[in-house]
């Protein structure tokens, strides 16, 4: 994939998209300006994406920003409880019989795999990757390929990385970045026990809190938009899984699959092999 280096990178920016959906997702009052610059089509599909993103805000649209001041200002909206919850979507807003995101016809799809990805195939996803850095943060971004995915969130099983969890991010239909989340469970479980219990017996430990050999490695991941056609994403993302055959080889040959995503500041030697 061009444009994505391999290597160890000292970290990105999130892209201004990201930062710019997180705002509208934690807000409880969004005002839209400007509105005679759009048709009312266009103003309909403007509220259809602020409601697909957070339904439990209250949107006001507005010419000069001529808005009365008592809807923005002291309106006792907020809750720090729902503070703690955020980043939980598409809740039942105000007891309301028919929600925005009925009204707006948004789709929530929850995708669960207990495969992993393909590095190279997951990689051809990405429309024209591209790499930033800081002293701070460590993730790879472009833009990605399913159509009317407007948020996506979650946690990711890479073939090639087995051991570690990559969290996925998407805002808008031209931001998609994955960064490290971390050791997976599983793993920290088989590398605590590995030279104290034989191998099978490790399996029946995780087998017994997971219900799987592969533990807590899975695929889990919620994507939100307008009108999404489900059975089409699912089928976008199914094909970068690994395949009966692929799954055959086991981790440690996944390890030699190519992979173009940048190395995280946490990837070693002592958790998967460096790809050439």
């Amino acid at each position: 994939v061009p444009g994505v280096v391999p290597g160890v990178v000292p970290g990105v920016v999130p892209g201004l998209p990201d930062l710019m959906v997180k705002q509208i997702e934690f807000a409880d009052v969004i005002i839209i300006n400007k509105v005679d610059f759009v048709n009312s089509t266009e103003l309909v599909r403007i509220k259809k994406h602020i409601y697909s993103l957070n339904p439990g805000a209250r949107v006001y649209d507005c010419v000069h920003a001529q808005i009365n001041v008592s809807k923005v200002v002291n309106t006792s909206l907020f809750s720090f409880e729902k503070a703690q919850n955020f980043g939980n979507w598409l809740s039942v807003p105000r007891n309301e019989k028919a929600s925005e995101v009925e009204e707006y016809n948004v789709t929530a799809i929850d995708y669960n795999r207990d495969r992993p990805f393909h590095p190279l195939r997951l990689a051809n996803l990405m429309l024209k990757p591209r790499t930033q850095t800081t002293q701070t943060t460590t993730e790879c971004s472009s833009s990605s390929s399913l159509p009317g995915v407007l948020r996506a969130k979650g946690f990711i099983w890479l073939g090639s990385r087995n051991d570690i969890a990559l969290q996925w991010s998407q805002a808008g239909s031209g931001d998609f970045s994955l960064s490290l989340a971390g050791p997976w469970f599983a793993q920290s479980v088989e590398q605590a026990l590995r030279n104290q219990v034989p191998k099978q017996e490790i399996l029946k430990i995780i087998n017994a809190q997971f219900d799987s050999d592969w533990g807590d490695r899975r695929q889990q991941l919620v994507l939100i938009g307008a009108s999404l056609d489900k059975p089409h994403i699912e089928s976008i993302l199914d094909a970068c899984l690994l395949n009966d055959h692929e799954m055959e080889l086991g981790p440690e040959k996944w390890k030699n699959f190519t992979d173009v995503f940048p190395r995280f500041d946490d990837d070693g030697d002592e958790l998967f092999a460096e790809v050439a």
